[in-house]
């Protein structure tokens, strides 16, 4: 995959990282759509996503030292469980499905889970002012959501949209619900990476970029852990899931 890129298209990308890992490290999802959407519209497809690689997992490192100690170990086995299988899944669709309709598919998806959760916490408030216990999706519905965000996360690296809605039913604190996804971010992306490298989409000039960008990686980390600090959980829930419906409408109809 050889490509040269301009001084332009460098700032472009060395920008769009920053931004990635203060949503990441502040968040704790959305940060892989984000950087997917905004490449995919300077660079070719297939190999934003083999850039996004290993962005993925340096930027990984610095969230895994800040929230190391706030990991929901349970709900990270059953979502790694899945996402494993859903890495191998994505690695034989990524062949056969053009990107387009991946992207929209996925936007479709997004959207829908979004608006689904919505829906169910106006309804869990509900039942919880009747008196009636609110529901917690069982162990499969992690791993079926580990499955998915899985081939998510190998194709435009967007998984934590769909672990988000899963973990979001759990009632974690925003502090675990950020340390965890972060566990099956960094779990993952080793896993994938590996699997890039073998399908010949991640190259050494690729490698390259991407070490003359991890001090946008640094900046951004650092800056996104002060800014969670400053979110309150309810805005905390609100805003991932506001994040997830435009990003749905986006990738939709503009891509």
């Amino acid at each position: 995959m050889g490509i040269e890129f301009g001084s332009f298209q460098l700032a472009y990308i060395a920008l769009v990282i920053l931004l990635s890992c203060v949503i990441k490290t502040s968040i704790g999802v959305g940060s892989g759509l984000f950087f997917s959407a905004a490449l995919f519209l300077v660079i070719p497809p297939k190999v934003a996503i083999a850039l996004g690689g290993p962005v993925m997992i340096i930027s990984d490192m610095m969230p895994m030292i800040h929230y190391c100690k706030k990991i929901d170990k349970k709900v990270f086995l059953i979502l790694i469980s899945g996402s494993i299988a859903g890495l191998f899944l994505g690695a034989v669709i990524v062949n056969h499905m053009p990107d387009w309709l991946f992207i929209k598919l996925m936007g479709l998806i997004c959207g829908v889970f979004a608006v689904h959760q919505l829906v169910r916490n106006y309804l869990s408030r509900f039942l919880k002012s009747s008196g009636k216990k609110r529901y917690v999706p069982g162990k499969w519905m992690g791993v079926a959501a580990g499955l998915v965000g899985g081939v998510f996360t190998f194709m435009v690296h967007t998984g934590g949209v769909v672990y988000s809605i899963y973990m979001l039913s759990l009632n974690l604190s925003k502090t675990v619900f950020v340390g965890t996804i972060v566990a099956v971010f960094f779990s993952a992306n080793c896993i994938k990476n590996v699997i890039y490298w073998k399908m010949g989409l991640l190259t050494p000039d690729l490698l390259i970029i991407v070490v003359w960008m991890i001090p946008f990686m640094i900046v951004g980390s650092f800056a996104g852990y002060f800014i969670h600090k400053k979110i309150s959980s309810a805005f905390f829930e609100t805003l991932i899931l506001a994040f997830v419906l435009v990003a749905s409408f986006r990738l939709i109809l503009f891509s």
